[in-house]
């Protein structure tokens, strides 16, 4: 009869005179008692007794409810008519010991450790409460439902976790332990990339070394569990250089940005508040008019107010075939973003030009022009390929074959 019952709970509910109601237990515990009550119920003949049929009904339920016995039903009067519900009621065999439960999560590196810590807080106290009452036998019928309704609190606090219980008496007490396990799909591995428009490439493959090693805790954790911190990550991710030399003479600014997956890519944008360095290589394509180039920026920020950087600058460029050297001497300012508008000096010659920039950022497009006193135009829309890497569309009014792609490889 038992697996009878366990069999037809799942059924759908046929048409007959009660309508079964358990009570004194739990919820998550009477939702599975009141299936299989009403499955049995279905399946005793309805020629027999009423009598005889409670009396079989208190023998297979306590043979399925191990730790309860079931109460006669009491007739409920309703607008209908009498006898169409019936309560039953699940009362613990023996005093039920207090319950005690404990949650190990496993042990975690820092910053996880404090995310799990507070995502965890009160759900103790709260498995506890829905377990007052209940007598450890109805773990033998009722773990499946207990492990249900766990889930359900768990699911929103650590997405990605399993639980599995464990339970042991002690004493006058029975103490119930969670184990907390993460569940693929995992964090593998993270792929950092450090992108500047005011360091040089040359310094960041120190900095990604630190990277890599501050963003070694999150291995291992439930991909989904990354994405709902994935803001405290990046707020982790931008924070790793704050006490680095380098950081403190440049007074640099990190924005980070993650990408959860069991490959997760972290993008961190470093930026001096003080210096700006860098220098490239390029290649022309498309045109005969130009080959190659070397360039070196360096610049001196000041911030006259909150947001607004102005920066002077020195930039030397040579020209690769016949070793040409221009020098350009400016003055430029942020009045938003990645945007700076300003004016320069250009030798030989000594021509003004104004200028106008958006800085690049990885895997982004950007644009630069600039424009000479007597009428010339340069510029270029570009793309961030890599850190080491862009390619633009360039443009110079000063070349019989203006167009061209540019290759530039950043040092």
């Amino acid at each position: 009869m038992c697996a009878v019952a366990l069999l037809l709970v799942g059924l759908p509910r046929l048409c007959f005179a009660q309508a079964l109601r358990v009570e004194g237990v739990p919820l998550w515990l009477a939702a599975p008692a009141q299936k299989s009550l009403e499955a049995v119920w279905r399946e005793i003949p309805s020629s027999q007794e009423r009598e005889v049929r409670l009396r079989l009904l208190e023998v297979v339920a306590s043979r399925l409810f191990q730790g309860y016995r079931l109460e006669r039903p009491q007739l409920q009067e309703t607008g209908r008519s009498a006898s169409e519900e019936w309560t039953l009621t699940l009362r613990a065999v023996a005093p039920c010991p207090r319950w005690v439960v404990e949650l190990r999560p496993g042990d975690w590196s820092e910053p996880v450790a404090s995310w799990i810590l507070a995502d965890l807080s009160g759900l103790a106290e709260q498995v506890e409460r829905g377990l007052e009452g209940v007598p450890p036998e109805a773990f033998s019928w009722g773990d499946q439902a207990f492990f249900g309704w766990v889930s359900g609190l768990l699911s929103p606090l650590l997405p990605g976790w399993r639980a599995s219980p464990e339970v042991r008496r002690e004493g006058d007490r029975v103490k119930l332990i969670l184990h907390l396990r993460p569940e693929p799909p995992l964090v593998l591995a993270l792929t950092p990339r450090i992108s500047s428009s005011s360091l040089p490439t040359l310094l960041h493959s120190e900095l990604k070394e630190d990277l890599i090693r501050g963003l070694s805790p999150f291995v291992g954790v439930p991909v989904p569990y990354f994405r709902k911190h994935r803001e405290e990550a990046e707020s982790w991710a931008g924070g790793l250089f704050e006490d680095s030399n380098l950081a403190r003479r440049a007074q640099i600014t990190t924005e980070a940005h993650a990408v959860p997956a069991q490959i997760a890519t972290v993008d961190v944008r470093l930026e001096s508040r003080r210096y700006t360095v860098w220098a490239w290589a390029a290649a022309y394509s498309g045109t005969e008019d130009r080959s190659t180039e070397v360039g070196l920026h360096v610049g001196r920020r000041v911030q006259l107010f909150p947001r607004w950087d102005m920066e002077g600058y020195g930039e030397w460029v040579v020209e690769g075939v016949r070793g040409d050297l221009e020098s350009r001497w400016g003055l430029r300012w942020s009045p938003w973003g990645d945007v700076w508008l300003g004016g320069e000096r250009v030798y030989p010659g000594g021509a003004w030009w104004g200028r106008f920039q958006v800085d690049p950022r990885l895997h982004k497009p950007y644009v630069w022009a600039r424009f000479s006193e007597d009428g010339e135009t340069q510029g270029a829309l570009g793309w961030r390929l890599t850190e080491y890497l862009s390619l633009e569309l360039h443009y110079d009014s000063r070349d019989g074959d203006p167009w061209s792609l540019r290759t530039i490889g950043n040092l």
